[in-house]
C-alpha cells in the first residue's frame, strides 16, 4: 500500500532544502541558506513562483529581481518535478516515468526528451530555468 498522499510532502520540503540553489551561480554562499529557507517556506505556504521571488528580493538587499525570478523559478520547477514524482510513488500505479522536453527545450534537455527513468532515477533540471516535465507511465 503506497504512503497517504500529502500535498505538502515532507520529502519534496526536505529535498529543496538539500537541493535547492544547486544550480545558483548568483548567491553568495553565506546567503544561501538564508535563500533556501525562503524559498522552502514560500512552498510551504503555496506560494507563486512571483511571491517566492518578492521574498527573495526582500530577503537578500540588492539581489535583482531578475535573478530572484529565475532562481525561484527553477527551484519552483525542481520542485514541482520532484512532488510529481513522490505522487507518482505513492500512487502505486507508475512503474516509470518519461522525460518531457518543453517546446523550445536546449540540445541537453532535448537529448532527454523521451527518455524513461526509473523513479528513484528521475534527473533534476539540467540548468536553471528549465520548464520541462515528467510524465507517468503506468504498470500494465
Amino acid at each position: 500500500m503506497p504512503d497517504e498522499f500529502e500535498l505538502a510532502n515532507p520529502r519534496v520540503l526536505a529535498y529543496v532544502k538539500a537541493r535547492s540553489l544547486a544550480l545558483c551561480k548568483t548567491i553568495e554562499e553565506g546567503l544561501k541558506e538564508t535563500c533556501v529557507s525562503a524559498i522552502a517556506e514560500g512552498m510551504r505556504q503555496g506560494e507563486s513562483i512571483s511571491l517566492i521571488r518578492r521574498r527573495l528580493t526582500d530577503t537578500v538587499a540588492g539581489y535583482s529581481k531578475t535573478n530572484a525570478q529565475r532562481v525561484a523559478r527553477t527551484e519552483v520547477i525542481n520542485a514541482s518535478r520532484r512532488g510529481t514524482v513522490e505522487g507518482y510513488i505513492q500512487s502505486g500505479v507508475v512503474e516509470r516515468a518519461r522525460w518531457l522536453a518543453a517546446p523550445d527545450a536546449c540540445s541537453e534537455c532535448l537529448a532527454l526528451n523521451g527518455q524513461e527513468f526509473d523513479l528513484s532515477e528521475v534527473p533534476d533540471s539540467p540548468h536553471p530555468n528549465c520548464r520541462c516535465a515528467t510524465t507517468a507511465i503506468l504498470r500494465r
